[in-house]
C-alpha cells in the first residue's frame, strides 16, 4: 500500500500549551515565573486555530480544530480543517489518523521536549527549562505577556518559542523554524485543570482502517 504521510502541522504546537498565576514581581527570573506555570497546569482544554507563513511571510498552511492535553506527555488533537485528523499520545504511543485515508500510523512517542515542544506542558520537571534561555516581552497589547525561549540546544526543531497570555490564560503561541518558517496558534474557549477522561488519550482504531505500526 502506498503511504501517504502529511506532516501534522499542528503537532508543532503541539506542542505547547501553558497557564497558571502569572507573578508580576520583577525580581523573580523568567524562567522561575514560567517553571512555576507549567508545573500548575494539570489539564487544558481549548478549539484553536493556526497559520503558518514562510519566511516572506506568505501563508502556506492553516488548520483549526480542538486539543485536550493532561499530565504525563498525554494529549489529543483533532483538526477538523482543511482535513480530518487525529493525533493521540498516551504518554507511551503516539497514533496519526486520517479520516479520509483511513490510515493510521503508531509510534512510540518522542519524550525529548527539543524536538517536541508540547511536552513541557504538564510536565513536573523542575529543570526542564535548563534547555533555554527564557525572556520575558511585554508587549504593545492590553494585559498581554510573552515569555520567549530559545532553544541552547542546536538539535532543537525550532529557533524560537513565543508563549502569550492575558491574565493567566494562554491566548496564542508562535513558534519559529530553522528555515524561517512562523506557525502562530491561537487558543479560544480555554478550560484550565478540569477533569479529562482517560479514554480522550486513548486511541481505538476504526474498523476498516489499515494500521502501520512503527514503533
Amino acid at each position: 500500500m502506498l503511504r501517504l504521510n502529511r506532516c501534522p502541522g499542528v503537532l508543532c504546537l503541539l506542542m505547547l500549551f501553558v497557564s497558571s498565576e502569572m507573578n508580576a514581581a520583577a525580581t523573580i527570573l523568567p524562567a522561575t515565573t514560567l517553571q512555576k506555570m507549567l508545573i500548575d497546569v494539570e489539564t487544558m482544554q481549548a478549539s484553536f486555530t493556526q497559520v503558518t507563513n514562510d519566511s516572506n511571510h506568505n501563508s502556506v498552511q492553516s488548520s483549526a480544530g480542538d486539543l485536550w492535553l493532561g499530565a504525563v506527555a498525554r494529549f489529543r488533537i483533532e483538526t477538523t480543517s482543511p482535513f480530518r485528523q487525529t493525533l493521540v499520545s498516551d504518554g507511551v504511543d503516539f497514533w496519526s489518523y486520517e479520516e479520509d485515508l483511513e490510515q493510521v500510523v503508531v509510534q512510540t512517542l518522542e519524550t525529548d521536549v527539543k524536538k517536541v515542544p508540547i511536552l513541557l506542558f504538564g510536565s513536573k520537571d523542575q529543570n526542564l527549562l535548563e534547555n533555554y534561555q527564557v525572556s520575558i516581552y511585554e508587549e504593545d497589547r492590553e494585559k498581554v505577556q510573552s515569555f520567549i525561549l530559545e532553544p541552547l540546544s542546536t538539535e532543537s526543531v525550532f529557533e524560537v518559542i513565543t508563549l502569550s497570555f492575558v491574565d493567566s490564560n494562554p491566548i496564542e503561541i508562535s513558534i519559529r523554524d530553522s528555515l524561517g518558517q512562523n506557525t502562530k496558534i491561537e487558543f479560544r474557549e480555554t478550560r484550565l485543570n478540569t477533569v479529562i477522561l482517560d479514554k480522550v488519550f486513548q486511541f481505538k482504531v476504526p474498523d476498516g482502517t489499515d494500521v502501520i505500526d512503527d514503533r
